[in-house]
């Protein structure tokens, strides 16, 4: 038997901190970002369309329109799935998702600043 003895030093520095952790960070805080924008993107409409409907809405809507912004996510996802299909393999994952979260902030900058319908169509 041999008894061996090591003693380790190490040094580290609030950059050496920082350039590790701070990009796994700044992803989990994305990721968690993303996921959350997708369980507002299925629920904004409950409590929307009282709302656009109502007389106290800036944005006149009928119920026809309303029963349309439900679909609207729906057509939406049907005709993105080739589209993501198709960046996925022509950039990668990565670059898809964080081209992905742009189209989704501008959405809903759009949802948020529009004053017309179409601008909330075309977002959904």
């Amino acid at each position: 038997y041999y008894s061996v003895q090591i003693k380790m030093t190490v040094k580290t520095s609030v950059t050496d901190i920082f350039r590790g952790t701070f990009p796994q960070l700044f992803a989990a805080v994305s990721g968690t970002l993303f996921a959350i924008s997708d369980g507002m993107t299925v629920g904004w409409t409950a409590p929307m369309i009282p709302y656009l409907i109502s007389e106290e809405s800036h944005i006149k809507t009928t119920r026809h329109e309303a029963e349309w912004l439900e679909t609207a996510l729906l057509v939406g996802a049907f005709c993105g799935l080739p589209t993501t299909m198709f960046f996925t393999e022509r950039i990668g994952r990565k670059k898809s998702l964080l081209l992905a979260s742009f189209i989704v902030l501008f959405a809903w900058l759009a949802i948020a600043l529009g004053n017309n319908m179409i601008y909330i169509f075309v977002a959904r």
